[in-house]
């Protein structure tokens, strides 16, 4: 640090704020470039007067390294959790994920907003112009403090602010538009006033702001622990990869079954077109919807509202029944399958992903997937290997005292029911199809009485019920075992230990 200065007029951080914006502050308060300040600060080399490579100040606001932010520290008279905290690292790992290497926002990554900002004019007009960190998330659309709707884009330019750290050759007034000319020639600025910018005024008790609520109680206690994920809770970057998940599904199935979840003049701003007129500092625009963070607040605030009321349901298949009602065709089909995977998601996704589809898909596939649990799952990749471990602890007939609780009062016969609910034990989680959990079982059935069983069961109303009932007993052979290895005793060759002459005579002496 032989080279950083301490700073003549020091201004504290206001809460919440960005780095750059502090240090665009100061600038302004010691009449300086910013060039000038972060020289004095460490954070720039000295050399010649010359345009700071914009990625270079990126990197900055994304993360600090320790010598860096020591010497920030020492030069404006803060403490380094302080200088760090006005970076985007303050949000790494709750919503979203910062790549340490390269220092960069991963924007692939739960909606990681890696370049631009909304704004909030009223708070701008506030305090003077500094600029709020959270402002930079793809999941910041509103502002509570102001009930407004956050602004997407200077309405001179049609930029979208700080897409790119400004320069430091040149003065920057706090609160103005940095973006460059028409021309795009520098040190031309567009200048802005953005605190003048009129914004959408929302309605307190909203769903708009009752969602951007939930997301910032979220980010601020690092877990979900609300609805769907009361029994379950998950951490905060869970919860935005389900959100993020949903909101694929609703912008890309049904747009327009969206309405009900923003106020007319959300919607409104939503559905108007996006300018023809293309820059070279904007963003490049997602061709398939929800897989970045939408550019305009007012689709995030659409689909994040629609995405919370389906994980604000009570449990899973309350959630399930809710994305069945909005993505379900007129006929009933659901344009989604149950192999999808999604990147980034918690087991409670998955839950309510399963709930949706699960009265549409097989009897045999709803064991499979667990779809009478409270929490349905999809088989992981050692599922292979826990059927097998639980066919060993499974006898080819299920135990008496079992089939007598698990099996219908009519309409059945013993010798029919109880090979069969020890096939159906395997496919708990784990064998694909029928006839594989009989081969390993060994069991004397034909592949066509799974599913005529499981018919006759669903017709007679119990089959959830003896699907819950199997799900407690595999979940109890995996846990805790079998004191018997039925695999061993299957194997045994019994034909010397009773003859047939001496089964013939006993079966003749019973009748």
């Amino acid at each position: 640090m032989t080279h950083v200065r301490t700073l003549p007029i020091r201004l504290s951080p206001h809460p919440g704020e960005a780095l750059d914006s502090w240090w665009e502050a100061i600038a302004h308060r010691l009449g300086a470039t910013t060039g000038d300040v972060l020289t004095s600060m460490g954070l720039l080399p000295r050399g010649p007067s010359r345009p700071v490579d914009s990625g270079a100040l990126g990197r900055l606001v994304t993360l600090l390294d320790t010598d860096q932010a020591a010497a920030a520290a020492w030069s404006a008279g803060l403490t380094h959790s302080q200088v760090q905290a006005m970076t985007l690292s303050r949000y790494d790992g709750r919503a979203h994920v910062v790549d340490a290497r390269r220092r960069r926002v991963e924007a692939r990554h739960v909606w990681g907003r890696a370049r631009g900002s909304r704004y909030c004019p009223a708070c701008l007009a506030e305090n003077g112009g500094r600029w709020l960190l959270s402002w930079r998330l793809g999941w910041s659309f509103a502002c509570l403090d102001h009930h407004l709707l956050l602004v997407d884009a200077c309405p001179r330019c049609s930029r979208t602010p700080r897409h790119f750290p400004a320069t430091t050759r040149h003065p920057l007034a706090p609160g103005r538009c940095h973006s460059p000319s028409e021309n795009d020639v520098l040190p031309t600025r567009c200048g802005q006033p953005l605190e003048e910018v009129p914004a959408l005024t929302l309605a307190p008790q909203g769903s708009t702001i009752t969602a951007q609520k939930l997301i910032e109680k979220a980010i601020s206690c690092g877990q979900a622990d609300f609805g769907v994920y009361q029994e379950t809770p998950q951490p905060t970057l869970a919860l935005f990869g389900d959100l993020r998940a949903l909101v694929c599904i609703l912008l890309r199935r049904v747009p327009q079954r969206l309405a009900c979840f923003a106020s007319p003049e959300v919607l409104a701003l939503h559905q108007q077109p996006l300018s023809a007129k293309r820059w070279s500092f904007d963003p490049v625009e997602e061709t398939r919807p929800g897989r970045l963070a939408p550019r305009r607040a007012a689709t995030a605030a659409l689909a994040v509202s629609a995405a919370l009321h389906i994980l604000e349901q009570g449990d899973a298949h309350e959630a399930g029944a809710v994305l069945r009602g909005l993505i379900s065709d007129a006929d009933g089909s659901i344009p989604l399958k149950i192999g999808l995977r999604w990147a980034h998601t918690s087991p409670v996704f998955d839950a309510v992903h399963i709930a949706a589809l699960a009265p549409r898909i097989g009897h045999l596939d709803q064991l499979r997937y667990r779809t009478a649990d409270r929490l349905p799952r999809k088989p992981g990749p050692s599922a292979a290997t826990r059927a097998a471990e639980r066919a060993r602890r499974t006898p080819t007939q299920l135990w008496p005292a079992w089939s007598a609780r698990l099996s219908p009062q009519t309409g059945v016969f013993s010798r029919t029911i109880r090979p069969t609910l020890s096939c159906y034990l395997l496919l708990i989680g784990g064998v694909r199809d029928f006839s594989n959990a009989a081969r390993l079982l060994q069991a004397p059935i034909d592949a066509r009485v799974g599913p005529h069983m499981s018919f006759r069961l669903v017709r007679q109303g119990h089959f959830q019920v003896i699907s819950l009932g199997l799900s407690a007993l595999a979940d109890y052979l995996d846990r805790e075992g079998s004191p018997i290895d039925y695999d061993r005793r299957r194997a045994v060759d019994y034909r010397d230990l009773l003859p047939l002459d001496t089964w013939t005579e006993l079966c003749r002496d019973i009748g």
